[in-house]
């Protein structure tokens, strides 16, 4: 797909399509006629600077200088000192992938034609998308009323003055890396200062990545609790249908019939294969959790779906009434909390997972040998319980609500933040844990399975046991495993991972 160019037209972006574009190179063209529908909502923008019409952040200040004119000689300096003065993030930069889903969240928006932006900045955007040139920006500076000062930075790169990130992690002058492009330096007008700063885009584009990684991780969780079944000899009556439909909480049901589907012509949906009345909850509750998941990723992808493919600006061109109004659309609490219910989840999802892991490993509860090892002094895979309990654990942390307090920004005009980058990131980096505490179960559940020897395994389950041994072979002796936790982790973060789609193909 990287070859076939993605036509942006403001519509249709979902989290797969952001993380293509970001991910893999994609190249971006601009629908033509958006790009006509921006120059009459800028022009707008120019009626009313000529008129000398109140438009904030047009022929006013900014924040708590909303109240200090700015006039149509001023308004393109003012615009460019807008970018200057607002790049003021700090800290490590932002990964080269969530600053491109910025960048082409960004683009996206402003074909609506919303911000009253000039064409040429969303072609800039375009340009440095198609041209892999990512601007430097430090992670640290959103508080989620807008992202504006970390936005700033990707404003800054464009006109020439600040950095650009080569593959290596190293800073390249702006200047200097627009020119080996055959590019030039960004020229902002009226309004494009602001249109570029102040946009929510750096919290949607690393919202949509996470989402994206959402989804692969919810198909190897349910893989993952599959094989274990397998491995655990469970009783399947809780996938019954039927126990989902007396309560049907959103999400279970499928999650049920996924996991009926991945078990399918397993042994154990003979009634008389499971060995217990009553699993322990991480296996009989597998359906519960993981819909809990499923139903917080499709809140948080409704709430996505809005951000990326609407004009949310502040103030807001109204092209057919040839007005321009202030909004508050720039405040995002709803994708906040979106997202940070998806945490909760995920943190459901790794418990359970630590849980299933602990039981496979103990004979008291498996039936089959303590720490799923024959050698008397080896310790097998019982140390893998630490590293899928500090998984768990900063899953568990990254849980933690962020703090939304009143804010003394602007002189205290801009005193409610939503803090929805900081979610977003919390997320981000809980899912990459997720993936190898998934891992993890994985590789214990596939030794417990050698153990076991199963009469019948379901042929899907079998096939991603086969493709896991390409990544971990069987134990046969006590031996690092770090390697091969990394391996599988890397493996299921892939859309085209070997595992998962052994399973699900075949």
């Amino acid at each position: 797909m990287a070859n076939i160019p993605h036509i942006a037209n403001g519509d249709g972006l979902t989290p797969d399509l952001v993380a293509e574009v970001a991910r893999t190179g994609r190249r971006v063209e601009i629908d033509v006629e958006l790009l006509g529908e921006m120059e009459e909502a800028h022009r707008i923008v120019l009626e009313k600077l000529e008129k000398g019409a109140p438009v904030y952040g047009v022929t006013t200040g900014l924040g708590a200088k909303v109240k200090t004119g700015v006039t149509a000689d001023e308004s393109a300096a003012f615009s460019k000192m807008t970018i200057r003065a607002r790049a003021t993030a700090s800290g490590p930069p932002a990964r080269r992938e969530i600053v491109r889903a910025a960048m082409f969240a960004r683009l996206n928006g402003l074909l609506h034609g919303g911000a009253g932006a000039r064409p040429e900045l969303a072609m800039m955007l375009a340009d440095l998308l198609n041209a892999d040139l990512v601007p430097y920006v430090p992670s640290k500076g959103s508080i989620g009323a807008a992202d504006l000062c970390t936005m700033a930075h990707i404003g800054l790169a464009m006109i020439g003055e600040g950095a650009f990130l080569n593959t290596d992690g190293d800073r390249l002058p702006a200047a200097d890396a627009l020119q080996s492009r055959n590019l030039k330096p960004f020229e902002p007008g009226p309004r494009d200062g602001l249109a570029i700063c102040s946009s929510s885009s750096m919290s949607a584009g690393l919202a949509a990545l996470a989402l994206s990684d959402a989804a692969q991780i919810l198909r190897g969780a349910n893989l993952a609790a599959a094989m274990s079944m397998e491995a655990f000899r469970a009783n399947l009556s809780p996938l019954d249908p039927r126990a989902a439909v007396a309560r049907p909480q959103p999400g279970q049901m499928s999650v049920a019939w996924a996991l009926s589907d991945l078990l399918h012509d397993s042994a154990l949906n003979n009634p008389a294969a499971a060995r217990r009345l009553q699993d322990p909850v991480s296996f009989r509750c597998v359906s519960q959790i993981h819909g809990a998941f499923y139903a917080a990723l499709e809140s948080a992808r409704a709430a996505l779906d809005v951000e990326l493919n609407t004009a949310a600006d502040s103030p807001l061109v109204l092209v057919d009434d040839r007005e321009v109004i202030s909004t508050g659309n720039f405040l995002t609490p709803m994708l906040t909390i979106a997202l940070e219910s998806l945490a909760q989840a995920a943190m459901h999802v790794a418990t359970a997972v630590t849980g299933r892991c602990a039981k496979l490993l103990a004979n008291r509860f498996s039936d089959l040998p303590d720490q799923l090892t024959e050698d008397p002094s080896g310790a097998g895979l019982a140390p893998l319980m630490k590293t899928a309990e500090a998984h768990a654990a900063t899953i568990a942390q990254n849980a933690q609500a962020v703090p939304i307090a009143p804010s003394i920004c602007a002189d205290g005009v801009e005193d409610v933040p939503s803090h929805t980058y900081l979610a977003a990131e919390k997320l981000y980096e809980s899912l990459a844990s997720l993936r190898h505490a998934l891992a993890i179960e994985l590789i214990v559940a596939a030794r417990a399975v050698d153990l076991r020897k199963p009469e019948w395994m379901a042929p899907r389950v079998a096939h991603a046991h086969d493709a896991l041994r390409t990544y971990s072979p069987a134990l046969d002796r006590d031996r690092s495993m770090s390697a091969e936790i990394d391996a599988v982790a890397a493996d299921l973060a892939e859309k085209s991972s070997r595992i998962v789609a052994a399973a699900y193909q075949a």
